[in-house]
């Protein structure tokens, strides 16, 4: 019964990529991943809209989404899926996003975000399980929000070298890292939850 179910699990999810990767129009790829979203999820509601104009997909403040995979290839500038159960950032693969929104999710690391996204500037990671940026290393990332996250370590940011603005919380560099880091970047720290 088990190897049924992956098998079946496995072939909707190909044929899902696939349908959401042939070419009907736009509105008819969102309500078709929109459809797909609502049952690969076993939900009937997820709070959602994409705006055409600035290429905005948002799919934030859905506490039962923890796949969103039909939006794979969207023609996104910026993805918003923040406070979500989404783990990993197939969601948004072979996206050329801008800005990616990711925080207060289920994310534990940014390995699968390493291979793809180069085009990616401000990045939103705040509030996940990530504990290093060394996958992301040599990315063109302007803008990073590694608030209440378990990064620590200054030598992972020196690794971004476009990197212009940065979020921490309190407490998460020493006084002299934080001093260090203010005068390298434009840096807001995060002082309460």
């Amino acid at each position: 019964r088990i190897t049924k179910e992956m098998k079946f699990t496995h072939l909707t999810i190909r044929f899902i990529r696939h349908q959401a990767n042939t070419e009907m129009s736009l509105e008819m790829r969102l309500q078709f991943a929109l459809n797909a979203t609502l049952i690969m999820n076993q939900t009937n509601k997820i709070n959602f809209s994409y705006d055409q104009k600035n290429r905005h997909l948002d799919l934030s403040n859905n506490s039962n989404l923890s796949s969103a995979i039909a939006f794979q290839n969207f023609p996104n500038l910026s993805t918003d899926l923040s406070h979500t159960k989404i783990s990993d950032f197939s969601a948004v693969r072979n996206q050329d996003v801008v800005s990616l929104n990711v925080s207060s999710t289920e994310i534990g690391t940014l390995h699968s975000l390493n291979t793809s996204h180069t085009s990616l500037r401000k990045l939103n990671i705040s509030h996940t399980n990530i504990r290093s940026l060394m996958p992301i290393k040599n990315r063109l990332i302007e803008e990073l929000d590694i608030s209440w996250t378990a990064v620590n370590k200054v030598s992972d940011l020196k690794n971004l070298p476009n990197l212009e603005t940065l979020t921490i919380h309190s407490n998460q560099f020493s006084k002299g890292q934080i001093k260090n880091l203010s005068s390298r970047y434009k840096l807001t720290i995060i002082e309460k939850r």
